[in-house]
């Protein structure tokens, strides 16, 4: 990985000094590092491997150990993304969005890809990944069928009501959970949300774009009835025949939200 000066220095640090630090067993890279891909813009995805004796002691002064690396502005855990075991953290000096994730070497089994080994104690995270395999998460698309439609009626009241700014909030979870997800897997990428969908999104751009409105009713309704013709196309493409459709709640709820649809639009 050829890293900006702004992250190599940073990972320089990280590593010179977690290496004098018996409690850590090795230090790993996840996220754009790995693939490549990093930019001005882009975040560092730390994995810091502790010995699992240390867990209390590690796990409570998180903050402290952050505040090794440079002027730490502001940290905080990951409970927001369903994540206790991560530590975010702004820097300062230079500005720099900083994760670390720590975990022990048996918790290193369990990951959705495979991060760069930037340093390591007696081979502990090489043998823990040759021995393991990581498994990205993909949707459930049966999960999905049994609720979409039910979700698209609560949408088509809430523009009905002229609710825009809940509305708003419950497409943009469309896009994240589902139409992106399944945009992505149909072009080959990984399900990661909306995350580089512009680069991803390939056909589908135009409508994807359209998915996304402005504050307004009418915006509204064309992105929800793109939203439905895209699941519909991508739901024959994606799905097989072992996922159950729901083809009367459909019917009954995308006549609700034409019905709503054609008063705004008319």
């Amino acid at each position: 990985m050829t890293a900006l000066p702004i992250h190599q220095s940073f990972v320089d640090n990280v590593i010179e000094k977690t290496k004098q630090d018996p409690r850590i067993v090795g230090v790993a890279m996840g996220g754009s590092w790995v693939f490549g891909n990093m930019d001005e813009y882009s975040d560092l995805d730390f994995v810091i491997v502790y010995d699992p004796h240390y867990k209390e002691e590690v796990m409570t002064n998180r903050d402290s150990f952050a505040d090794e690396f440079g002027e730490l502005l502001s940290s905080f855990t990951g409970e927001h993304v369903g994540e206790p075991r991560l530590l975010v953290c702004l820097y300062n000096d230079p500005l720099l969005h900083v994760d670390y994730k720590f975990i022990t070497p048996d918790e290193l089994s369990d990951r959705i890809e495979d991060p760069a080994i930037l340093w390591e104690r007696d081979n502990t995270l090489s043998q823990v990944i040759e021995q393991t395999k990581a498994s990205f998460p993909y949707p459930d698309y049966q999960y999905i069928e049994d609720r979409f439609w039910p979700w698209i009626h609560y949408c088509a009241v809430k523009l009905g009501r002229g609710e825009i700014f809940e509305l708003l909030g419950t497409i943009h979870f469309f896009m994240d959970r589902i139409i992106g997800p399944m945009v992505k897997i149909k072009n080959g990428y990984k399900p990661n949300g909306t995350r580089h969908l512009e680069k991803q999104a390939g056909e589908y751009y135009e409508r994807l774009v359209a998915s996304a409105p402005a504050h307004n009713e009418k915006d509204c309704a064309v992105a929800l009835l793109t939203i439905v013709g895209l699941y519909e196309e991508l739901k024959e493409e994606l799905m097989d025949e072992t996922i159950q459709r729901n083809d009367p709640t459909k019917q009954v709820c995308e006549a609700y939200l034409k019905s709503i649809t054609d008063k705004i639009l008319q």
